[in-house]
C-alpha cells in the first residue's frame, strides 16, 4: 500500500528547489562560494528553528571578531559588525511573524527613550552645529559617533531573542566562556608561543599589537587589538562572572564560570591595564555591597582577593616579565604618579584644552585635525568636551544617571537573576564612567557591548515587581 503526499504548502518547495539549483550553478563556477552558500543556508535554517543560535553567534563574533580593523574583510564594518546587522534583519523577520517576541520589545522603552536624550546630544546637535559651520566629519568620526545605535541594535537583539532564564542561563556562561577563549589566547602571547604571535599580527594588526609583539615584556592584547579594550572587556567578564555565581539558578554552571574568570583574571593582570584591575575591584566590591549584608561582603572579598593573590604568583613564570615590565615603565622614574598619567595630563592641557575653551559650547571639530602634536583624547569626557562641547558630555552624564536610576531600580526589586545582572551592569557602569577619566571606553569595541547585553538581561525581567 502506497502512501500519498500532500503539498500543504507549494511555495517553499518552489523556493528550495530554486535556492538548489542556483548552489547547484555555483558549484560549477565556484565550488568555494557554493560551499559557503550551502554553510549559509543551514545557518538560516537553523536560526529560525532555534532563533537563540543568534545570540551565541553574536556574542563569540564580539570576542573573536571584534579585534580584527575595520575595512580588513568587508568595506568600513568589522565583521561583528557586519554579523550584527545580519542578525538584527533576521530577528526583525521573525519580529514580524512572532508575537511573543514582539511583546518582549515592550519591556525596553525607557531604554530606548534615554538613548533618544544621549542622541540628540550628541550627535543630531553636533552634526547640525559642525556641518553648519563647514566641519563634515571623517567616516570613522560618523562610526564613532553612532556606536550608541550599534550597542542599541545589539541591545535589542538580546532583548528580543532569549526567552526568559532558560535561555539566559547557558548565554551568560557562554558570554564568561568566551572572554575566557580570549584570555588564553592573550596568556599564550605572554608566553611568546610563536603561532599565536602570527595570527594576532596579521589578522588584529594594530599600534598596540605592533608594540607588543616587538617587545619581549610588551603588554598583551589578544584578539582585541589594544591592551586597554582587552583589560576593560575582562573587567565586564568578571563583573558579570562574579554575579552569576551568586545565582543559585547557575549552580550547574558554577565550577565552568569559575574556572573561566580565573583564566581571565590572569590574562587581565597580564594585559597590564589598570583601568581594568581597579574597574574589576570596584565592581565585584559594589555588586557585594548592593547584594549583601557588610559583614558577608567584606569576608567574601577577602576570600577572593586571597585567592586572586595565589592565582597571580602561581603564574609569575608565565606573566612575570610582562607584568614587571609594566611596573618599571610606569613608576621607573621614582613618580608616585603612573608616568602614563602624567603624559595624559600634558596632553590635555597642551594639545586639547584650548580648542575646548575657545568652543566650550557646542565643540571644537569632529575628528581630531591631523596637525594636532597627538591625534587621541586619552579621556572620553575630554573627547566629549573637543567633539560635542558641554552639550554633549553633560547629554552623556544625563543618559548615565538615567540609566543608574534604572537599574538601581531592579537590584532593589527583580528576581535573583534580574538582580544580580542589574547589579553587574550597575556596578560596570560606574566603574567605565570612573575610567572614562582617562581613556575613550565608550568607544572600547567588546566591553561596551557587554554592558548593552547586561542592559538586555535586566529588560527581559520577569514582571512580578512589588509595589
Amino acid at each position: 500500500m502506497t502512501r500519498s503526499i500532500t503539498f500543504r504548502n507549494p511555495s517553499a518547495y518552489v523556493i528550495a528547489a530554486l535556492v538548489g539549483i542556483a548552489i547547484g550553478g555555483m558549484s560549477l563556477i565556484a565550488p568555494l562560494a557554493a560551499a559557503a552558500a550551502v554553510g549559509g543556508v543551514a545557518f538560516i535554517l537553523t536560526v529560525l528553528r532555534y532563533p537563540i543560535v543568534l545570540c551565541y553567534v553574536m556574542v563569540a563574533a564580539i570576542t573573536l571578531l571584534s579585534g580584527v580593523p575595520r575595512g580588513r574583510i568587508v568595506p568600513m564594518l568589522r565583521l561583528n559588525e557586519l554579523l550584527l546587522v545580519l542578525s538584527v534583519g533576521m530577528a526583525f523577520v521573525m519580529v514580524l511573524v512572532n508575537r511573543d517576541l514582539a511583546r518582549n520589545l515592550k519591556r525596553s522603552s525607557f531604554v530606548t527613550v534615554a538613548l533618544i536624550v544621549l542622541l540628540i546630544g550628541t550627535v543630531f546637535v553636533p552634526v547640525a552645529y559642525q556641518y553648519g559651520a563647514g566641519r563634515p566629519a571623517s567616516i570613522d568620526a560618523i562610526m564613532d559617533m553612532t556606536s550608541p545605535v550599534k550597542f542599541f541594535l545589539l541591545f535589542l537583539l538580546f532583548a528580543t531573542i532569549p526567552r526568559g532564564p532558560k535561555d539566559w542561563r547557558p548565554l551568560i556562561t557562554w558570554i564568561v566562556i568566551c572572554a575566557a577563549l580570549v584570555s588564553v589566547v592573550g596568556l599564550l602571547q605572554a608566553a611568546r608561543v610563536g603561532p599565536v604571535l602570527s595570527l594576532i599580527g596579521n589578522w588584529y594588526a594594530s599600534e598596540h599589537t605592533a608594540a607588543s609583539l616587538d617587545s619581549v615584556d610588551g603588554r598583551v592584547t589578544s584578539l582585541l587589538g589594544a591592551w586597554n579594550s582587552l583589560g576593560m572587556l575582562l573587567m565586564m567578564a568578571l563583573a558579570l562572572g562574579w554575579a552569576a555565581l551568586q545565582v543559585e539558578d547557575l549552580r550547574s554552571y558554577r565550577l565552568v564560570i569559575g574556572g573561566a574568570s580565573a583564566i581571565s583574571f590572569l590574562c587581565l593582570v597580564a594585559s597590564g591595564s589598570f583601568a581594568g584591575l581597579a574597574g574589576t575591584v570596584m565592581s565585584i566590591a559594589m555588586i557585594e555591597m548592593l547584594t549583601n549584608p557588610p559583614a558577608r561582603t567584606i569576608k567574601r572579598l577577602l576570600i577572593a582577593s586571597s585567592v586572586a593573590v595565589g592565582g597571580v604568583i602561581l603564574a609569575l613564570p608565565v606573566i612575570g616579565t610582562v607584568v614587571l615590565g609594566r611596573l618599571e615603565y610606569q613608576f621607573g622614574d621614582g613618580n608616585l604618579l603612573p608616568s602614563t598619567f602624567v603624559y595624559r595630563f600634558w596632553i590635555w592641557e597642551d594639545v586639547f584644552w584650548p580648542s575646548i575653551v575657545a568652543n566650550p559650547l557646542l565643540g571644537t571639530s569632529l575628528d581630531i585635525p591631523a596637525h594636532f602634536r597627538w591625534l587621541y583624547a586619552e579621556s572620553h569626557y575630554i573627547s566629549l568636551l573637543f567633539r560635542f562641547g558641554l552639550v554633549g558630555m553633560l547629554t552623556h552624564l544625563l543618559w548615565s544617571g538615567l540609566m543608574l536610576a534604572w537599574l538601581l531600580r531592579w537590584v532593589r526589586n527583580g528576581d535573583k537573576l534580574t538582580r544580580m545582572m542589574a547589579a553587574a551592569a550597575f556596578a560596570t557602569l560606574v566603574s567605565l564612567l570612573i575610567a572614562s577619566l582617562t581613556n575613550e571606553v565608550f568607544l572600547f569595541t567588546g566591553c561596551i557591548d557587554y554592558l548593552w547585553i547586561l542592559f538586555a538581561v535586566v529588560a527581559a525581567r520577569k514582571e512580578t515587581v512589588p509595589s
